[in-house]
């Protein structure tokens, strides 16, 4: 994300840009003056910022905060490029409360509660893939698996025909694919499918459960 120093956010702000400060407050130019809100106020008012403060602060474009409902997924990036999906659960001024968010690169999940403050990054609406991506994270994790993983026994799909795990070696693992024979068919050869290109139906342990 880019950042301009005072003059530079200032010059943007007379053409008619909106700015953010690293104080976390809003900047706008309006007839020669300048304008302010936080993040607690919808409108804008004069600005009283001393100059040898504003003159030290650094400026990012600012985009309206998106509002989300409760339960709603949406995307955060960090400024350190860490992807998270998360659940929405409520707004507390600069603090997006989620009550679900996980790092799918990371098989990470934080599930207790915690929040995103909107000074450390971007939000966005989830695009088709990215909410496909996360509701597969979501299936295999709560069978206690990472994104991808799979078992011996495991019944799964592909191209709206069923099949069954049958080989899965570490070779395989590494590789991400898996050797699968194809249900209700005993001549049925194995075929190897790159594990992201088929859908988890059944897991084996359901089955010894």
């Amino acid at each position: 994300m880019s950042k301009f120093n005072a003059i530079e956010a200032y010059k943007m702000m007379e053409k008619g840009k909106v700015m953010e400060g690293d104080n976390g407050v809003v900047y706008k130019v309006v007839d020669g003056s300048l304008l302010s809100k936080t993040s607690t106020r919808d409108s804008y008012s004069t600005s009283h910022v001393l100059a040898e403060v504003f003159l030290k602060m650094k400026f990012t474009d600012y985009a309206e905060p998106l509002k989300f409902e409760e339960g709603e997924m949406y995307v955060f990036e960090s400024h350190d490029n860490e992807k998270w999906y998360a659940v929405h659960k409520e707004v507390d001024g600069n603090q997006y409360w989620t009550s679900l968010a996980v790092v799918v690169a990371k098989n990470f999940v934080v599930d207790k509660g915690g929040y995103f403050n909107k000074r450390d990054g971007k939000f966005h609406k989830p695009t088709d893939e990215e909410l496909e991506e996360f509701e597969r994270f979501m299936v295999f994790h709560k069978k206690g698996r990472e994104m991808d993983e799979f078992e011996l026994g495991d019944i799964v799909e592909r191209e709206d025909a069923l099949y069954i795990v049958v080989v899965q070696t570490e070779d395989n693992k590494f590789e991400h694919v898996i050797g699968c024979v194809e249900i209700n068919d005993d001549d049925a050869p194995v075929k190897y499918f790159p594990a992201s290109d088929v859908e988890l139906r059944f897991c084996v342990e359901d089955a010894a459960g």
